[in-house]
């Protein structure tokens, strides 16, 4: 009779247990989607620590920590979950460049968008956050001023901000030195990218002529 008792208790908790992580991620879930998301990041953190080990909220994780401003803390997650889910690659290296340019890393910003430039080539937001990303690391490269304008204090200058995985457009309109900052920005973009498709091609040249050489064995 104890053992039944004990057990029914252990079945109560268990679902009560179950019944509570779940309610917890569903108003994490809602606070994000109604853009309250300081609370849905709190939220997601105690999903967290309460959850099964086999439920992976991580890049729920991710996308609200991004969103609160912990670029850093984003880039940890998708960079976790890029290594466990290369497959895919695309999304996450795109969500992994938004979070380094977050967070003011533009070097590595550059190389996420690249890699997933590079298996959808046609992305044009991929390609446009490219180009902020490719114009800011040209703008931080060290530059020697001259002696008469060292004593001179620039304005700070906005930074823009990547489209983020909503993919909101910007409002801003360009004005005539963005614009030809742009062009030529886009010019660098246009020539990596044939560098790019040419060492693709040769590469894969070099592997048809040791094939044929193989005589169609597989070492």
């Amino acid at each position: 009779m104890k053992f039944l008792l004990v057990l029914i208790c252990l079945l109560f908790v268990g679902k009560s247990f179950s019944q509570d992580w779940r309610e917890e991620l569903n108003l994490a879930r809602r606070l994000y989607k109604t853009k309250q998301y300081y609370a849905a990041y709190n939220r997601y953190l105690k999903v967290n620590k309460i959850k099964p080990k086999n439920i992976d909220i991580r890049t729920e994780l991710a996308q609200a920590s991004y969103k609160v401003g912990y670029a850093n803390k984003s880039v940890d997650y998708y960079s976790k979950i890029l290594k466990q889910h290369p497959k895919n690659e695309v999304d996450l290296n795109y969500n992994l460049g938004n979070s380094y340019y977050k967070s003011g890393d533009y070097k590595k910003s550059v190389d996420a968008y690249k890699k997933a430039l590079r298996s959808r080539p046609t992305d044009e937001q991929i390609r446009h956050n490219l180009t902020l990303a490719l114009k800011k690391q040209n703008e931080n490269k060290p530059k020697q001023q001259p002696k008469e304008n060292q004593n001179q204090k620039n304005p700070p200058k906005q930074k823009p901000n990547p489209k983020d995985n909503n993919r909101q457009q910007q409002d801003n309109q360009p004005s005539t030195e963005q614009s030809i900052q742009k062009d030529k920005t886009e010019r660098m973009l246009d020539e990596l990218m044939k560098q790019e498709m040419k060492a693709k091609q040769n590469k894969n040249k070099t592997n048809t002529s040791n094939n044929s050489n193989n005589n169609g064995k597989d070492w």
